[in-house]
């Protein structure tokens, strides 16, 4: 059974890291305390979705692609295909993120690929990894899509997170 406090942190985690990205990218529309209460609300609805539905992947995917843009588009000046489409490089790079950390952390546990739901030593080592990566290449895309200005900064939602 998936626990509701980690389905929680994980989305929690998708959140920020989509607020990360689209802060390097857009101008905010709201206070950093509205971003805060619509991001969290947001992470709410995606763990609830989780849990109702028992972790189905589809599900989750859509969900995080749904969460992704309405974070954009309320939190963000962004246009709503802006959000459509940066939501859907970000969907599509987690989920091939958490792929990929999933099978290589069943090679090397020598388990099967759903042995992350009996196994949660196995699951917080897989979403941690999954997530730390997911970061880092959303920071690499912002960069590649909106460079850097003559100084360099570190964003507070990094060091945050």
């Amino acid at each position: 059974m998936l626990n509701p406090i980690f389905s929680l942190c994980v989305y929690i985690t998708e959140v920020v890291i989509a607020h990360i990205f689209f802060s390097e990218i857009f101008e905010s529309r709201r206070s950093i305390i509205g971003r805060t209460i619509c991001g969290f609300g947001l992470a709410i609805i995606g763990s609830s979705i989780n849990l109702i539905f028992l972790n189905n992947s589809t599900l989750n995917g859509i969900a995080t692609f749904a969460i992704t843009v309405t974070l954009a588009f309320l939190c963000f000046h962004a246009k709503l295909t802006q959000c459509l489409f940066y939501s859907a490089i970000l969907a599509v790079i987690n989920m091939s993120i958490e792929v990929t950390v999933v099978f290589v952390g069943a090679a090397i546990s020598d388990s099967s690929f759903m042995d992350y739901n009996n196994n949660f030593t196995l699951l917080i080592f897989q979403a941690v990894t999954s997530k730390l990566l997911f970061l880092v290449v959303s920071l690499i895309i912002a960069k590649i899509v909106c460079p850097p200005d003559s100084h360099s900064r570190i964003p507070i939602d990094f060091l945050i997170y």
